[in-house]
């Protein structure tokens, strides 16, 4: 069998180790501008190939968005709140967008009203492969806590190379509140 290139044009890195189904890659997007919040926000995928694997026993205080809703049971049931968000990735607004607004407002004030009690550990957004549904909602709660939109995105394509190729998500976080 011959490895092909990844829908980005990408040759696959057949050096890289096989996760298996039952992990979560994930990128640590370091709340740089809120220090004092608790919680650690972590963008990612069921199908990831970049970043860091959280197992089902790191989610006891744990926050999870699922906006592909291919997350294991393992991950869901393990998770302190697991937050299904399941939209699809096109060039067009989300036909969820007032759940994903609604959703990204609710986790915002989770996360500050945590500052106190530090009862979320951490936030993971996750999706299929961790770069434009994550990215979005990551983005937009990055907003919704403060952070000028190109700060954002650019903090998130630096974690996560390729993230944010979806410029009609890319124009939802400029717009960012509407």
């Amino acid at each position: 069998m011959t490895a092909t290139a990844d829908g980005m044009g990408l040759a696959p890195d057949l050096t890289a180790p096989i996760i298996a189904a039952e992990e979560l890659l994930a990128s640590h997007i370091p709340l740089r501008h809120r220090p004092e919040l608790a919680a650690a926000l972590w963008m990612g995928g069921s199908s990831s190939a970049i970043g860091n694997v959280i197992g089902p026993a790191e989610l006891s205080r744990a926050v999870i968005v699922d906006c592909a809703g291919e997350l294991s049971e393992a991950y869901r049931s393990r998770a302190a709140l697991y937050l299904p968000c399941v939209f699809t990735d096109l060039e067009t607004r989300p036909a969820r967008w007032e759940r994903i607004v609604t959703l990204v407002g609710e986790i915002a004030a989770r996360v500050r009203s945590a500052e106190q009690a530090a009862d979320i550990e951490r936030v993971i957004v996750v999706c299929q492969q961790g770069m434009n549904r994550s990215g979005l909602v990551t983005a937009l709660l990055l907003r919704a806590l403060g952070e000028d939109a190109e700060s954002a995105i650019a903090r998130i394509r630096l974690a996560r190379p390729g993230a944010l190729s979806n410029q009609t998500f890319v124009a939802l976080i400029h717009a960012w509140p509407e």
